[in-house]
């Protein structure tokens, strides 16, 4: 993750969608790795967010963990609450995305709150995207995007 970036309120907000991600993933696996598995590679985490968590909820959302400190992942913000993955790829549409890397973090009531990410196949695809699209609507919320 870019320094100047550690302390940013909404890359925070995202490390803690990651973090819930991460917990839900586990309480549904609640199994150890196979004998012989490879642990995914380790990020570094310049904020000192925990790592394990990151590497995890990459691997599950098809996200390369090298893909987040190479400015390929962009986080969504303020989107709708009834938002689906097919809504995040129409607005990305034209963008060279990772189609089944969207995942739109959900509360524990089951409400979308309001964050997801995304992959790109590269950093400057992302950054067309980010340019091109930031403050642009999905439904009626205008959206910020921001790099992990």
């Amino acid at each position: 993750m870019d320094p100047t970036t550690a302390n940013n309120p909404q890359v925070q907000q995202l490390l803690s969608l990651l973090s819930a991600t991460v917990t839900s993933i586990a309480a549904a696996a609640n199994k150890p790795p196979a004998a012989g598995t490879a642990a995914p590679p380790v990020a570094p985490a310049a904020n000192g967010a925990d790592t394990s968590v990151i590497n995890r909820v990459a691997v599950s959302a098809n996200i390369n963990v090298d893909d987040i400190s190479a400015g390929k992942v962009v986080g969504l913000r303020n989107l709708p609450f009834q938002v689906t993955p097919d809504n995040i790829l129409d607005f990305f549409r034209g963008y060279e995305t990772v189609t089944d890397s969207v995942r739109i973090h959900y509360l524990e009531d089951g409400r979308c709150s309001g964050d997801a990410i995304i992959s790109f196949r590269t950093k400057k695809e992302a950054q067309k995207a980010v340019t091109s699209l930031n403050k642009k609507q999905i439904g009626k919320r205008t959206v910020d995007l921001f790099f992990l």
